[in-house]
C-alpha cells in the first residue's frame, strides 16, 4: 500500500509532474484511488458516491474594450466600467434563466480588473471566473450563454467583447 500527496492539484499541475518525474516507475502498483478534501467533512470522514462527487471546471476571461476618459467627461468615450459591472450582474442570469433547474451548474466571476484610476475612466476591463457543472451539455450551455451575453451586453454599452473559455477540469 502506497499513499501519494498530489501537489499543485487545483491548478491541475501536480499529478503531470509526478508522472514526468517518474512515479510510476518508482513506484509501481496496479491500482489508484483518490481522494480529495471536501470542506465540512469532519477529520477522519469520507464520502463516496457512484458518479463524479467533484465537478469539472471551466475558467473564462472577458476582455472588454471601449475608449477611456477623464472621470469628468464620460461622455467623451465609451468607458468600459459600467458595461462590466453589467455583464458580471447578467452572467449570473445563465444559471438562473438558462438552465434546467435540475441541471447543476455554477458560474462565479472572482475578478474585475481595469486600467482606470481614481480620475480616469477604464477603456479596458478584464472579467475572470469560473464554472462548474456535471456534463459536457452544460458546460458547452454556460459557454454559448456567457459569448451570447457578453456579445448582447458589450453592445448595449458600445464597446467590444472578447470571451476566452477553456476546459481546465473534464470528467472522465
Amino acid at each position: 500500500m502506497r499513499f501519494i500527496f498530489q501537489p499543485a492539484e487545483e491548478w491541475g499541475k501536480g499529478a503531470l509532474a509526478m508522472m514526468a518525474d517518474g512515479l510510476f516507475e518508482r513506484f509501481p502498483f496496479d491500482e489508484i484511488y483518490g481522494i480529495h478534501n471536501m470542506p465540512g467533512l469532519g477529520v477522519g470522514n469520507f464520502r463516496t458516491r457512484p458518479e463524479a462527487i467533484m465537478s469539472a471546471e471551466d475558467n473564462f476571461e472577458i476582455t472588454l474594450t471601449g475608449i477611456g476618459g477623464h472621470a469628468a467627461r464620460p461622455h467623451w468615450g465609451n468607458e468600459v466600467l459600467v458595461a462590466a459591472c453589467a455583464l458580471v450582474t447578467n452572467l449570473q442570469t445563465i444559471v438562473s434563466r438558462r438552465l434546467d433547474p435540475a441541471d447543476i451548474g455554477v458560474v462565479s466571476v472572482t475578478e474585475l480588473i481595469t486600467d482606470g484610476t481614481r480620475n480616469a475612466l477604464p477603456g479596458l476591463a478584464r472579467i475572470l471566473g469560473d464554472a462548474r457543472s456535471f456534463s459536457s451539455e452544460i458546460s458547452e450551455t454556460i459557454e454559448k450563454q456567457m459569448r451570447v451575453i457578453a456579445e448582447g451586453t458589450a453592445a448595449t454599452y458600445n464597446v467590444k467583447a472578447d470571451v476566452v473559455y477553456t476546459r481546465e477540469f473534464v470528467l472522465c
